[in-house]
């Protein structure tokens, strides 16, 4: 706790904090937020609970810590009144940092022990429903007149539920709609910030709704006259000013920006940071151009800039295992949500030394590197015991949406974190997928193309943990189920190629044998014919007409038996065709009216006289493949070969009906791509319309996947450069059915 009363004066340190939250002790420098702190105060005078919620970047944590606090506190100061406050956010535990602030703030009866104070306040929380009053009794005892507790960041109660469970998160929403109930009392009041995209969120948890409903504010943007008084006012306190042009381009710009206020702050922050201490300074257009420079010379933002100067000092001080530590700590530090947006994941610091598998030492440097005062880019929770157990977050969103390392930078052909995050997922998911199917297993590309990701996973396994699908919370990522069957079939596939290249090697060899027993033999055949010269070269033709003749002999399929003589001599001069090649070209029995041998591209049955000329089926059953039609009555044609079951054909012609009802089809035997689909949200029957589109375009279409993560993806993908032209045909025949648009 921060004892208030000593925040009644200005002791700020500078006149932009940058990219973290504002401080109670910094506000005298928190301008242009004044009206809105009264109508926050008027809310919580006729309500203990608020619900401050607004957009990312809107500044919610700002206007609680350093506008309605101070406020409060002077207020109870002139009044001769007791006042104190809590802090705390739900990644720091709902349930344990809830006990432990009141322990702290509030002690316990003198019948508890010191030391046991925390866990007498998570059995009161627990079990006591009175748990309002029993707080109002000891905020009386402690001689104060009000006790304000501020949970902020509310919106990390949804992930510490889907991944740690919901029962802590279930006592914190229950608590919370206890003081926000009518008549709960007139001592504790409580203060909840919240990013508004996350109220859908909050269906989940039934009494949030009445707490929402009841209690909340929203938190509207900053207008330009407040923008302008936040820019221009903290610079005046400390003896320097805002010039004019710099004024209007950065208001200009905040207007434009998703996050104003933290880019805003932090531009400041590094423009005023050379000046601090000197009197009668002034800011100007050159000071931006340093800050939003890089090392290249080109433009950026501030915030990458500044990252990346942070980054190369790293660098510089303790090598590429540094940069190594950054990369992962801030990749463990970020998730990417069903959205496909990338949103922060707060870590205790013993995780990020897991993920990482570098030395604490090494970590903790990157760390306080980007968390001390005048670099603001990381927060550090220290109010938890021991430093393993210290929270580390970005100090704000905006640092994922602006940093080059987090986006990419096309430029430098750098890849962004951000995407090497989300596609460590997708390949996580891929694996775990296959890996249910105790028999699968993953062919020589793909094993080559995840061989980095299992590179990076083996090296430091708890990087797969919040990739997980099953999770059992167990304590080491390797006494994971899902995690043993993706080793387990990692293992199946490599022994699965390695058979495979000994089985080629010794069909390599065993050609390279035959390839010389057949050249030692026409050799010993040569130096024979050159021996007997005499011989009758007659003699020898015939010799050889007869090798040719009984190889053909063995080429040649047998016939029925009850073929005519017609048909058996069309059998004989048929050529001999490899019916399993894509090409091979005759005559099918698709069936009657009632049987069909045939399917369409979506799997359906197609009878016989349904067939189109031009449209590719699918083979249901080993069908045989024959030089023309029967001849009546009923009599069997030449054959060709036999077409497996699902063998690809194409309808050269219109089916042709026998006397006896048969329905006969001219085909081609084709390679066809298939296409799988995914999708996001849509109807079912636009999902249907666009499998018939594709199926009329000789796509196999087996189904249709609805997938989060297809959300806003217009691509097709494919994996081999031979299927780029198909794939190039899948696109034109969906955005013809689609619209839209134009797929990549």
């Amino acid at each position: 706790m921060i004892d208030l009363g000593d925040c009644i004066e200005d002791n700020a340190l500078a006149p932009y904090p940058g990219l973290r939250p504002f401080e109670p002790h910094e506000a005298s420098i928190f301008c242009g937020r004044e009206m809105i702190v009264d109508e926050v105060i008027a809310q919580l005078g006729s309500h203990n609970l608020v619900l401050v919620h607004g957009g990312s970047g809107c500044g919610k944590s700002s206007l609680v810590r350093a506008g309605v606090l101070p406020f409060l506190a002077r207020r109870h100061a002139l009044a001769g009144k007791g006042f104190a406050h809590a802090v705390m956010r739900p990644s720091e535990g709902p349930l344990g940092r809830l006990a432990a602030l009141l322990a702290n703030e509030l002690g316990a009866p003198e019948s508890v022990e010191a030391d046991g104070s925390a866990h007498w306040w998570s059995e009161k929380i627990i079990f006591d429903r009175d748990i309002v009053a029993l707080i109002e009794e000891r905020i009386e005892q402690c001689a104060l007149q009000s006790f304000v507790l501020i949970v902020d960041q509310f919106e990390e109660i949804f992930p510490w539920a889907r991944d740690r469970g919901r029962s802590d998160v279930e006592l914190l929403v229950n608590f919370l709609a206890k003081v926000g109930a009518p008549g709960a009392g007139r001592r504790l009041f409580v203060m909840v910030t919240m990013r508004s995209d996350y109220l859908g969120q909050c269906a989940q948890f039934d009494k949030l709704g009445h707490v929402i409903n009841n209690c909340q504010y929203f938190l509207r943007n900053m207008d330009d006259a407040s923008i302008g008084h936040a820019i221009t006012d903290p610079a005046a306190m400390f003896n320097g000013a805002i010039d004019g042009p710099l004024a209007s381009r950065l208001l200009f710009e905040a207007a434009a920006q998703s996050d104003p206020l933290p880019v805003l702050q932090h531009s400041l922050m590094r423009m005023a940071k050379p000046y601090l201490g000197m009197v009668d300074w002034k800011l100007t257009l050159d000071d931006l151009e340093r800050v939003i420079t890089d090392s290249d010379g080109r433009e950026s933002n501030a915030l990458s800039v500044h990252a990346n100067e942070v980054l190369r000092s790293l660098s510089a001080s303790g090598g590429e295992s540094r940069i190594e530590a950054a990369r992962w700590i801030f990749r463990a530090l970020l998730e990417v949500d069903v959205g496909g947006k990338a949103i922060r994941r707060p870590c205790d610091f013993q995780t990020l030394v897991d993920v990482s598998g570098l030395p604490a030492a090494d970590v903790n440097a990157v760390v306080e590197a980007f968390r001390i005062e005048g670099v603001n880019l990381l927060t550090v929770s220290d109010n938890v015991e021991g430093m393993d157990k210290r929270i580390v977050d970005f100090s704000h969103e905006a640092l994922l949406r602006n940093w080059d390392r987090m986006t990419g930078d096309s430029g430098k052909k750098l890849p962004g974190w951000v995407q090497e995050e989300f596609d460590d997922a997708l390949t996580w998911r891929m694996l775990a997928r296959y890996a249910t199917d105790a028999y699968a297993g993953l062919d020589t590309i793909t094993i080559n193309q995840v061989a980095p990701f299992i590179a990076n996973m083996t090296a430091a396994p708890e990087r797969a943990r919040r990739y997980l699908l099953r999770s059992t919370k167990q304590e080491s990522v390797r006494d994971e189920m899902e995690w043993q069957k993706v080793e387990a079939l990692i293992k199946r596939s490599r022994m699965k190629v390695i058979g495979w290249i000994i089985a080629a090697i010794l069909l390599a060899a065993v050609g390279i044998g035959a390839t010389i027993y057949i050249v030692s033999m026409e050799s010993r055949e040569r130096a024979r014919v050159a021996l007997d010269r005499n011989t009758n070269s007659a003699g020898i033709v015939a010799l050889r007409s007869q090798r040719q003749l009984a190889r053909l002999e063995d080429q040649l399929l047998a016939a029925p038996g009850n073929e005519t003589a017609q048909q058996q001599q069309q059998m004989e001069s048929a050529p001999v065709v490899d019916s399993s090649a894509e090409g091979a070209t005759g005559f099918i029995w698709t069936g009657d009216e009632t049987v069909t041998n045939l399917q369409n591209l979506l799997g359906q049955r197609v009878n016989g006289n349904d067939t189109v000329a031009g449209r590719a089926y699918v083979v249901t059953q080993p069908i045989k493949l024959r030089i023309s039609p029967p001849l009546p009555p009923n009599i069997s044609a030449g054959l060709i070969g036999a077409l497996p079951r699902n063998t690809p054909v194409i309808a050269l012609a219109q089916a042709t009906q026998a006397p006896n009802g048969q329905f006969w089809l001219r085909v081609q035997s084709v390679e066809i791509p298939t296409v799988y689909i995914q999708y996001q949200k849509g109807s079912d029957t636009a999902v249907a319309a666009l499998r018939r589109a594709l199926a009329a375009s000789n796509f196999i279409v087996p189904g249709a996947e609805r997938l989060p993560l297809a959300r806003n993806l217009r691509e097709v993908r494919h994996c081999h450069a031979q299927d780029a032209e198909a794939a190039a045909k899948v696109a034109t025949a969906a955005f013809a059915a689609i619209g839209g648009a134009p797929l990549r």
